[in-house]
């Protein structure tokens, strides 16, 4: 994670522990920062011989919740969110056999809105979410190791601009002060083809561990 990334959530959870203004502890409205870890992957096919993994890599963004009710809330984030893919195998050229690794690296601005379904009483309380996302592609690369020398290409142009997602998951929130922590688990399917032109469709899916801070309980 970058360092300005890095200043960016400390900034935000400073403003969030800092401010004066005054949040009633039952107003429905909550405001907060979330990010933490992608296992990003996508559903494409590799040739005999390359293996194909997850591309370990992170979100971050913020958070807006609307508590309708007790057992229901509507919630809207807006996060900078990297997805990919990574292979690795060994490929042969003129007789010879070379080890090589590669990925993509894609990066989106990503809308996801979450239906959220809390259980039980109190203030620590597990919660479900169900909700689409749009993403918004920000940035793509196809990176390649081999024989010690890699190198970066811009794929961009060869993208969809756009992207659309079915996210689930589950979570538990509690209170810290005055504010509310969380810690959830989501699996975002993709839904939509993300290349130009491919003859198969291929999606991204993203597992997502991630932890936040919401101003209210």
């Amino acid at each position: 994670m970058s360092k300005k990334l890095v200043g960016i959530m400390v900034t935000a959870l400073l403003l969030l522990s800092l401010s004066n203004i005054s949040f009633s502890q039952d107003s429905p409205m909550k405001f907060g920062v979330r990010g933490g870890l992608n296992l990003a992957n996508t559903n494409e096919g590799t040739p005999e011989g390359v293996d194909k993994k997850m591309r370990t890599t992170f979100g971050v963004g913020g958070v807006l919740e609307y508590c309708v009710s007790p057992t229901f809330a509507i919630q809207v984030n807006a996060l900078y969110n990297m997805k990919g893919v990574k292979f690795k195998g060994t490929e042969s050229v003129m007789g010879q056999s070379y080890e090589f690794e590669g990925a993509g690296k894609y990066t989106y601005l990503s809308i996801p809105i979450f239906a959220k379904v809390p259980f039980g009483q109190g203030t620590t309380r597990p919660y479900i979410i169900l909700g689409p996302e749009i993403g918004i592609l920000l940035s793509a690369k196809a990176w390649a190791k081999v024989s010690g020398v890699s190198a970066d290409t811009d794929v961009k142009e060869h993208m969809k601009s756009f992207e659309f997602a079915l996210n689930f998951g589950a979570g538990i929130g509690f209170p810290i002060g005055s504010m509310s922590a969380f810690v959830e688990g989501r699996y975002g399917l993709g839904l939509t083809n993300t290349w130009k032109e491919s003859e198969d469709s291929i999606k991204n899916s993203v597992i997502y561990i991630n932890l936040g801070i919401l101003l209210g309980q």
